[in-house]
């Protein structure tokens, strides 16, 4: 199965996609960007957006064939933190980048393997940035180029994860984010074992 989990930065992506793991015993967890080159090249703020945004399919798509579609193919489960809802969010609807075009790319790159289910931890852009600057502050690091955008970037980009739940809502679970780290495993676990069918 694979399995990601999308939202806004403090959406708390990171802590559920570790519990999940423990959950599951022999799962893989992947958080893109992995590679520390790529990495130093997609923060840097001299990085155009467009170049970012091939930086990004580059490393996803290397991701893709070293290492999550053989474990997939070995039968494991895989734990995406951020993957094809994040990038349209942030590059589309962050960055007014064509949505269609940037989709078909993103195909491409992506030998179009798209997640059994996704989980989108839904917060507000407010409650984001205050969790990110406290988990900034608690670590002594300084906020990356995305969290330095402006105060209605992370509108838009929640605004986007929205509509693509809308787009996408036979795999696109929205889980509440403002809720306890339990219930949101809880509930992420419920669905995993037993998705609900929909109606939008």
């Amino acid at each position: 199965m694979f399995i990601t989990i999308e939202g806004i930065d403090g959406a708390g992506k990171t802590t559920l996609a570790r519990s999940l793991c423990k959950y599951y015993v022999g799962s893989r967890y992947y958080h893109f960007p992995v590679f520390r080159v790529m990495r130093s090249l997609i923060y840097s703020p001299l990085t155009g957006n467009y170049a970012r945004f091939f930086l990004f399919l580059a490393d996803m798509s290397h991701a893709l064939e070293e290492l999550i579609i053989p474990g997939l193919r070995r039968g494991c489960t895989i734990i995406c933190d951020r993957y094809h809802d994040s990038t349209l969010a942030y590059q589309c609807y962050g960055y007014w980048m064509e949505l269609e075009v940037t989709e078909k790319i993103w195909k491409i790159a992506s030998h179009g393997l798209m997640p059994d289910i996704t989980l989108l931890l839904d917060l507000s852009p407010e409650e984001g940035r205050r969790r990110v600057q406290a988990r900034n502050k608690e670590l002594n690091q300084s906020l990356d180029v995305f969290e330095k955008e402006p105060r209605d970037f992370p509108k838009r980009v929640r605004e986007g994860f929205l509509a693509l739940q809308k787009k996408y809502s036979e795999r696109i679970y929205i889980l509440d984010a403002e809720k306890s780290k339990e219930e949101i495993f809880n509930a992420a676990k419920c669905l995993i074992e037993d998705p609900k069918p929909k109606i939008n």
